[in-house]
């Protein structure tokens, strides 16, 4: 203990010895009160200022002209209440200089009121509930704050438009109630209204009893429903099964393989007899061409065969079909054809009968003729296979693939039908679900009907029994009251009593424990940045370690509560910050100033400019999640999760109690809390520090060996 004293007596001497050290310590002490003072003045009064901030009003409104001629603009009377505001700034301007405005930066904001601002105000009831609406431009670049406090003046404009729209209606409702009054006065009113209700109570009976009949249709309809969906239950299996039917019609289904058979078999035999008949051409012997024209007559009749099968094939086909047209179309050709084998079957016929009636005694002149029958039974035989391939062929072909189409489009017409049938399941299913629906609120309603018609019962009951002049009375005392008056109070309905907890004067007596706070750091730093934290060992031989920390702390302490002193005394006594318990304030400060300085000393004995540069991480992050200015909850999930962790909030909190009003033993508890941090601190430089005292110096020689650092 002898030594810490040494120690510190030590530093005084040195302190107080040197005059250019005393001042620049004086300096030391004054700079966190003046960076304090600057920022709690600045912060004083924000929104005291508002009247500078220029917001720009222009009203396009052309007015509402009422039954009996009177032209209201309602715009202009609220242009005119905004010139009485002086919260803000109001700039009454034209619409297009306010939009130019806000572009150019002239202006934060804009209202523009629309050419119908008037009408929809007062007859805006009448026509759809079409509400007046307001135009506004904000200029969000020039300065995120401003735009808040023009949106909070925007707001309140928009709640006096509300007012007075309100005001305006309720005022015509009532106008027009005076009048109802007065035609009340001049009548029967008990045996009128008595008429009516007894009028609605008859029509509630008719309506009760059609809601009973549309139930009872209800209940027919759903059971006509469920025997629709039982019988589309069965349609899609009943149509996949006509379907299919209609496919394997022989007529139709046979007739792609027969076309594709047939005309295989027609083209084999017209081959040939084309080549049976360039044999026979080409034969000398007549027995030979004799044979080739039996071979070749042979062909004939394999081919006339299948056309026949063909034509009659086609000749069947039911009149609705969709091959009908291609169908006939190839019935022709195919006739046709059979009349090109008749022919060419009679030439070589006629062929064969002269070459077995001349053998081979034939004359030059037989020869000669024989030989231009054979030319012309090719030349029929090229004829008749040339319309086979280049007609019948391709329009047989074309009536296949047609075929298939028919079948495709059968089966696909199937499925779209029962694609509609499931539809249409699906549609009366949704129905029934409905009806159901509509039955519970059919019932409802009737139940609702009857209880109205009671209800009526007792309300004519109610009438009969009263006096016409105490009905009277109680009726157009309401309907007869002031019009301005009823706007006035519905405009506004509820009034609201604010009862202040803990008021603050103003906003710099707000901020000031986050400034404060702030402050006590920033000067812990200035210490620890100009003054030595280690004393020179070789001037107090045989001091250990904790004695050369507490002796040179003691030094630090002293002007740190110098620091804090200077500080208190400037909020209360030269800001005139609001302080309920200045007592209080102070100690607060006190405590925050050594567990402060304590951490930064701790920091920096520990760890050299390595802890100074960990002091001021600590310190930019505490700035922004601290909250000291935005509540803690608004600010990021990172923040949320880690101020505990810092000294800072239980200092602010500390000193708003002190500030602001005590609240039991809060204040008490966020100061042990604070103190924490002091005995971490502790626990660093005394403890945790010792091990790496040589890793310590290892990095401040070679920071200084570098010569930049």
């Amino acid at each position: 203990m002898d030594m810490i004293k040494k120690i510190f007596i030590s530093d005084i001497k040195a302190l107080t010895h040197n005059f250019y050290v005393l001042i620049i310590t004086i300096g030391l002490c004054f700079l966190p009160a003046l960076y304090a003072w600057f920022n709690i003045y600045s912060n004083w009064d924000p929104y005291g200022s508002t009247n500078n901030i220029k917001i720009a009003a222009a009203s396009n409104d052309s007015g509402y002209t009422d039954a009996e001629g009177n032209k209201t603009i309602a715009g202009d009377e609220i242009l005119e209440t905004l010139k009485k505001n002086k919260s803000i700034h109001w700039v009454n301007t034209t619409a297009e200089k306010a939009k130019n405005g806000v572009y150019s930066g002239e202006y934060y904001a804009a209202v523009v009121l629309p050419e119908n601002f008037s009408e929809c105000m007062y007859n805006g009831f009448l026509q759809g509930l079409k509400r007046p609406e307001v135009t506004y431009y904000e200029n969000e670049k020039k300065n995120s704050v401003a735009t808040k406090i023009t949106d909070t003046a925007v707001s309140t404009l928009q709640n006096n438009i509300n007012q007075m729209y309100i005001s305006v209606l309720v005022n015509k409702v009532f106008e027009r109630e005076n009048a109802v009054a007065a035609e009340i006065q001049e009548g029967n009113m008990l045996s009128t209204l008595q008429e009516k209700v007894t009028g609605v109570s008859k029509n509630l009976k008719g309506y009760s009893k059609t809601i009973d009949a549309l139930a009872s249709a209800n209940k027919k309809l759903s059971s006509s429903i469920d025997s629709a969906i039982d019988k589309l239950g069965q349609s899609p299996q009943t149509v996949r099964q006509k379907a299919s039917e209609r496919q394997s019609q022989t007529s139709v289904s046979s007739l792609a393989y027969s076309l594709r058979d047939k005309t295989s078999n027609i083209s084999t035999a017209l081959s040939s007899v084309s080549s049976y008949l360039n044999r026979m051409q080409e034969a000398v012997d007549f027995s030979v061409k004799s044979s080739y024209y039996q071979k070749a007559l042979a062909q004939l009749d394999k081919a006339a065969q299948p056309i026949d099968e063909l034509i009659n094939a086609l000749s069947r086909l039911p009149a609705d079909s969709a091959l009908q047209s291609k169908a006939a179309e190839l019935r022709n050709e195919l006739q046709q054809l059979k009349s090109y084998l008749n022919t060419l079957e009679k030439q070589l016929e006629n062929g064969s009968r002269k070459i077995d009636t001349i053998k081979d005694k034939a004359s030059s002149k037989a020869k000669a003729a024989i030989s231009a029958l054979e030319e012309k039974a090719l030349q029929t035989a090229s004829l008749l296979e040339n319309a086979f391939q280049n007609v019948i062929r391709p329009l047989a072909e074309e009536i296949v693939q047609l075929t298939n189409t028919v079948q495709n489009d059968i089966s696909n017409a199937a499925e779209s039908i029962v694609e509609d049938i499931n539809l249409l399941k699906q549609l009366l299913t949704g129905t029934k679900s409905g009806l159901a629906s509509t039955d519970q609120s059919l019932s409802a309603l009737s139940d609702l009907l009857g209880q109205a018609s009671g209800e009526l019962a007792e309300i004519n009951t109610t009438i009969a029994s009263l006096t016409e002049s105490e009905f009277l009375h109680k009726v157009l005392a309401f309907m007869q009251g002031n019009p301005e008056g009823y706007g006035k109070f519905f405009a506004s309905p509820i009034a609201i009593k604010t009862e202040q907890i803990y008021p603050v004067e103003n906003y710099g007596s707000g901020v000031t424990p986050f400034y404060t706070t702030l402050a006590l750091w920033v000067g812990g730093i200035f210490l620890v940045s100009m003054i030595k934290v280690n004393p020179d060992a070789k001037k107090f031989p045989g001091a250990r370690p904790h004695e050369l920390f507490c002796g040179r702390f003691l030094l630090f302490l002293l002007l740190g509560q110098v620091q804090t002193l200077i500080i208190v005394l400037g909020n209360i006594g030269l800001l005139h910050t609001q302080c309920l318990h200045p007592r209080h304030f102070w100690f607060a400060c006190a405590v925050t100033s050594f567990t402060f300085l304590l951490f930064i000393y701790a920091f920096t004995v520990s760890f050299g400019d390595i802890g100074k540069a960990l002091i001021v991480v600590f310190v930019v992050i505490q700035i922004a999640g601290s909250s000291g200015t935005y509540p803690i909850e608004i600010l990021p999930e990172f923040y949320q999760k880690i101020h505990i962790f810092f000294p800072f909030p239980y200092a602010i909190n500390a000193m708003r109690e002190a500030i602001c009003g005590l609240n039991g033993n809060d204040y008490f508890i966020y100061l042990a809390q604070l103190l924490v941090f002091a005995i971490a601190a502790l626990m660093l430089g005394l403890v945790i520090r010792l091990p790496f005292r040589n890793l310590n110096h290892f990095v401040e020689k070679r920071m200084e060996d570098s010569e930049l650092l």
